[in-house]
């Protein structure tokens, strides 16, 4: 099952001022983050598979209007009016978790709305609210329930605004988690089951995805993210090890609830994304699964193969640029 957010429908119906555009081929991914701002441009071929043409990683500590950085590459890049998929950055939105409710697929966002409304701090009449399924809690949660995904509708607008001034179309907005599913269904393994760390500067979290369902995402103790400091050829200290000791604990219980309470089969794989050979090692040697160097050039045709560390800085823009359901962009051969 492949979930999607805010679509080129949604989008149209939150956004009154929307006005759309015939969009030229491709899909551009965006990515907000806390440090600047990640973006990726992926073609499709004849068969519909993704080639990667090249993705950007810019750096800025504020983001006072995405026009101002989008404008110059779209000019550049030939890119005007191609259909663009934002993705947001984990502090724009809230995630929440809610058993699925007994009434018409047409008003399951107006009730969970309510559902919500105490999980958040601004009024529920502005927000925003899209849903997922998500598979069985707990082998005592008998009922399907609902990922919850709530975010501000003017941060929308204006980003939506921002975005089409600078010559793409918003044409889909989706979450940094369901981007990074967009990455591990690449892998022949997701069938049974894939787990990817995601390291950055302010947090580690471990996404585990299953025949392209995210079954689990949890965020670590933000201090965990110092693992991005460790360098490629950096030998651990014992401060680096008591890191990792803490890290490893927590990524081998979430392993553990994934198998027990949600009873299901080891994981095919586990990626972490880090090239560090003494981390991925000391971290093998303490869980149930080797644990992998992510290396995204050997599930994706890229055009021009992205680095480790600019695959890791793009790696949700990247899956953002992989969303399908642009069925009104065209296709490049």
């Amino acid at each position: 099952m492949m979930e999607k957010l805010f679509s080129w429908d949604d989008i149209k119906t939150l956004l009154p001022d929307f006005k759309p555009k015939k969009t030229a081929a491709g899909l551009f991914g965006i990515h907000l983050q806390p440090t600047g701002i990640s973006i990726a441009y992926m073609l499709r071929d004849e068969k519909q598979l993704p080639i990667l043409q090249w993705c950007q990683s810019i750096p800025t500590k504020q983001i006072d209007n995405l026009t101002d950085i989008l404008a110059p590459i779209v000019s550049k890049q030939q890119l005007a009016n191609c259909a663009c998929n934002l993705v947001l950055s984990p502090s724009d939105y809230k995630l929440a978790v809610t058993d699925n409710l007994p009434v018409k697929a047409e008003e399951l966002k107006n009730a969970v709305r309510w559902q919500v409304k105490d999980l958040i701090d601004f009024p529920v009449g502005e927000a925003a609210i899209d849903v997922f399924p998500i598979p069985n809690a707990s082998v005592l949660k008998k009922e399907p329930q609902l990922q919850v995904v709530v975010t501000r509708l003017a941060r929308l607008k204006t980003l939506n605004d921002q975005i089409n001034a600078s010559g793409l179309t918003l044409t889909s907005i989706d979450i940094t988690e369901l981007a990074l599913r967009n990455i591990t269904a690449l892998f022949p393994e997701d069938k049974q089951g894939i787990g990817l760390i995601w390291i950055k500067p302010d947090n580690c979290s471990l996404l585990i995805t299953q025949n392209n369902t995210i079954y689990f995402n949890r965020n670590f103790n933000p201090n965990f993210g110092a693992i991005a400091n460790i360098a490629d050829d950096e030998t651990l200290t014992e401060t680096h090890q008591r890191l990792l000791e803490d890290v490893g604990l927590e990524i081998q219980r979430s392993l553990d609830y994934y198998q027990s309470q949600l009873r299901q089969p080891p994981l095919a794989r586990l990626f972490m994304t880090s090239s560090q050979l003494a981390v991925l090692d000391y971290l093998s040697t303490r869980l149930t699964n080797k644990v992998e160097s992510f290396n995204l050039n050997s599930v994706l045709n890229c055009k021009q193969n992205p680095a480790n560390l600019l695959q890791k800085q793009c790696l949700a823009a990247i899956g953002g640029a992989l969303r399908t359901e642009q069925t009104h962009a065209t296709t490049a051969g």
